[in-house]
């Protein structure tokens, strides 16, 4: 399969946007297996849009001879409060999505967030680092990736979803960070901050949203 047959897949339906087009094809000029994940909240019931749109999608960047991963965010879910805030249940559905993607998207890669903090033991310390380039007011505006705004009642655990998030590319390596149009500002963040820290800069593609 040639660079623009790769670029076909990956731009057409569900996909709404790459940022940008010229580097992803750079992207595939020059790797011919990229790596890519699409962050997951364990939230509950998988859906038309969680599921099955997603899906379709990293089956197009698979079919393109990308390296998938669907991340399981559980602390990021623990964080937002879903499923109660109970990580044992949290972990337990985990294993659901975890079957669920793996039948609907076969070669894809499974990856927990709390089974990546625990193999990077500097995680912690480049968090700290990352987050000495947001300011306050920046990191409050990112809060309407978690579904959230300045007007909720928010807990300073809260205030770490988004450092996190962006940290989570860097951790992995990431050559094509995938997610719905609602995730926008954490890869603008991205890709404003990854390079005063000399790291690299990963293309992003959204998909559309279902109403």
């Amino acid at each position: 399969m040639d660079v623009s047959e790769k670029i076909s897949l990956i731009t057409r339906d569900p996909t709404e946007e790459v940022v940008t087009n010229e580097e992803l094809n750079n992207l595939f000029s020059t790797n011919s297996h990229p790596k890519h994940y699409i962050g997951l909240e364990i939230s509950g019931f998988l859906h038309l849009g969680s599921l099955i749109l997603s899906g379709f999608k990293i089956n197009d960047f698979i079919k393109a001879g990308v390296k998938c991963i669907v991340f399981l965010a559980d602390w990021h879910t623990f964080i937002n409060d879903k499923l109660g805030g109970n990580l044992d249940t949290i972990r337990t559905v985990s294993k659901y999505y975890a079957d669920a993607f793996r039948f609907l998207c076969p070669g894809v890669e499974i990856l927990e967030g709390s089974k990546l903090y625990e193999s990077k033991k500097d995680y912690w310390t480049e968090l700290i680092r990352f987050a000495k380039h947001i300011s306050l007011p920046r990191a409050m505006r990112t809060l309407t990736i978690m579904g959230r705004s300045e007007k909720d009642k928010l807990d300073l655990a809260q205030m770490l979803y988004a450092p996190m998030q962006a940290l989570d590319i860097h951790t992995m390596d990431l050559d094509i960070v995938h997610a719905g149009m609602d995730q926008r500002k954490i890869h603008m963040l991205v890709r404003e901050i990854f390079p005063k820290m000399k790291w690299k800069v990963p293309v992003a593609v959204h998909h559309h949203l279902l109403p």
